[in-house]
């Protein structure tokens, strides 16, 4: 269903008078959870027209705090910097994290982890945005995995082969990680160690290069392992972090 068609389509015409009569849409008429299903998709597209709508009706205000509606709540435009200090702004997200919204979730995971050193609830918040889906939350919360070492290691590899986009939007990830940092006080680091490398034996051009941590962005990421792949990365994640 077109759930704009209900909130958008227009009076019927007078013919005889050439002009359209005004009309009220009757939202409360429209089944509750049709209706909540059209503030979601609004809320998903953009926060303003979300806001907006909370005020065209009751019936939308009724629903605007529904745990699905805020499950969908795009909050992507949300810079750490604006909300630190504005208590409706925090308490907001907060109530997109508890409805697990991907994206307050990975916005908040990274304030915890990065910020304010809540390590174990700030990867946990990444892992379940990670669960949900969200492509920046795999990257992020495999790169950390793979910084911890050891067995984590192996499990931070296998996350970041999970999602089969990846591969393709490794830099944009990065980026959109990166400003998100931009805003915010770096109070834990991570680290991505050398001698923690993939031995340099498998096919791939980090194993016929002997290494893969002096490849730049111009390299075919398709034309490395997982191994050599997620070690020069987590390198890369780990130098932005300082810079």
């Amino acid at each position: 269903m077109d759930y704009n068609i209900l909130v958008s389509s227009s009076p019927p015409l007078d013919k005889k008078k050439g002009i359209r009569k005004s009309r009220k849409t009757k939202f409360k008429d429209i089944p509750k959870d049709v209706l909540k299903k059209i503030v979601a998709q609004l809320a998903s597209k953009s926060f303003i027209d979300f806001m907006n709508a909370k005020q065209t009706s009751k019936e939308f205000l009724e629903v605007a705090n529904d745990k699905y509606v805020l499950q969908h709540v795009n909050v992507r435009e949300f810079e750490p910097i604006s909300w630190f200090h504005n208590e409706k702004a925090i308490k907001f997200l907060n109530s997109c994290k508890e409805c697990e919204n991907p994206e307050a979730l990975f916005k908040l995971g990274m304030v915890e982890f990065f910020n304010e050193r809540k390590v174990e609830s700030g990867l946990q918040l990444l892992k379940k945005a990670a669960k949900k889906g969200h492509v920046g939350a795999i990257y992020v919360s495999g790169i950390i995995l793979i910084c911890y070492g050891g067995q984590l290691k192996e499990e931070g590899i296998g996350l970041l082969s999970t999602c089969k986009s990846l591969r393709s939007r490794l830099v944009e990830c990065r980026k959109d990680a990166k400003q998100i940092i931009s805003n915010i006080w770096i109070n834990n680091y991570i680290e991505s160690s050398r001698n923690d490398q993939k031995e340099a034996t498998c096919n791939c051009n980090g194993g016929r290069r002997s290494t893969a941590w002096n490849m730049d962005d111009h390299v075919d990421p398709n034309s490395l392992c997982d191994g050599c792949l997620w070690n020069l990365e987590a390198r890369k994640f780990c130098n932005m972090l300082r810079t």
